[in-house]
């Protein structure tokens, strides 16, 4: 350190309200020190009961959370699931309505182009999500 330094002090001012705080911050720091060791040790052991009780809840609610989480993300899985097949089915029917017609009108000699385009389509578009046709006619 420089002579400058050492020369120099630092003061602090303090306000009327600080220093009006001191004479009880004094008063709680000796009832402080008037506590006896096995008192200490006694308000120690309760404030690790306490946080051991604190922590267990935290774990619980922890826990409660994660499951609500899973719990919720299966629930929206299962619902969209649900929502696909029940798409899937309502097309597939429409689909053999469809192939339905198509053989009604081949029968009448009527032209079938334009419902052999839009059923190329259907079943592009069913091939693409990997619904396949399974023949069940006379199987168990």
């Amino acid at each position: 350190m420089s002579d400058k330094e050492l020369n120099e002090a630092s003061v602090e001012i303090k306000s009327e309200k600080e220093l009006s705080g001191l004479p009880q911050q004094i008063e709680s720091a000796e009832e402080k020190s008037e506590l006896s060791l096995e008192e200490l040790q006694k308000l120690l052991s309760q404030e690790k009961e306490k946080t051991k009780e604190y922590e267990s809840k935290l774990k619980h609610v922890l826990a409660d959370l994660q499951n609500l989480d899973r719990k919720t993300k299966s629930d929206i899985e299962n619902g969209i699931n649900t929502q696909i097949d029940q798409f899937i089915v309502e097309f597939i029917q429409i689909h053999d309505d469809f192939i339905r017609a198509k053989e009604a009108f081949s029968k009448n000699n009527i032209d079938t182009q334009g419902l052999d385009s839009i059923l190329k389509n259907m079943d592009s578009l069913l091939s693409k999500y990997n619904v396949q046709p399974i023949d069940a006619l006379g199987e168990i």
